[in-house]
């Protein structure tokens, strides 16, 4: 996420923010976010991988930078930078990485969990709209909107 261009953006947790002081986050949270570690399948696919200095993981900036945050365990290995979020999975399922950092939401779980890609959980954080404090004038407005979406989201469950 550049820090000078971005006007709005849905589904960021808190813990990626840090350090973008033109973004706020509009209440409430849009869902529940899963930081995962994704795993060949043949690999053993446990947290264990995070503090092995020779293990080397896919990560987007933003996603690395969250895990730095958050993350309580150790940290040691290294890490490979691709900013498209959205081809992360495929690079695992491809073989071109053993292991990537791959935050996301419970339902994308269930999708992308197949027999040639294995997922641990790290941690769980809220997902919250952002906008650009520009607009910090209409964050009334968004959060009511919000809160009427999930409200109609959660009687149609």
């Amino acid at each position: 996420m550049d820090k000078n261009i971005v006007d709005g953006d849905v589904g960021y947790m808190k813990v990626v923010l840090g350090g973008y002081n033109n973004l706020f986050t509009v209440e409430p949270p849009v869902v529940v976010g899963v930081y995962t570690i994704l795993c060949r399948p043949e690999l053993i696919c446990t947290p264990a991988v995070l503090a092995d200095k020779e293990k080397t993981i896919i990560a987007t900036s933003v996603s690395k930078h969250g895990l730095l945050q958050s993350y309580k365990g150790t940290i040691k290995s290294q890490f490979y930078t691709v900013n498209d979020l959205s081809l992360i999975p495929d690079f695992v399922r491809l073989g071109r990485f053993n292991y990537a950092i791959y935050p996301t939401t419970e339902k994308e779980l269930q999708r992308i969990s197949t027999d040639d890609l294995h997922y641990v959980r790290l941690f769980e954080a809220n997902l919250y709209h952002v906008l650009h404090n520009k607009y910090r004038f209409m964050a009334a407005e968004i959060s009511h909107a919000l809160q009427q979406a999930l409200n109609e989201r959660a009687e149609k469950q």
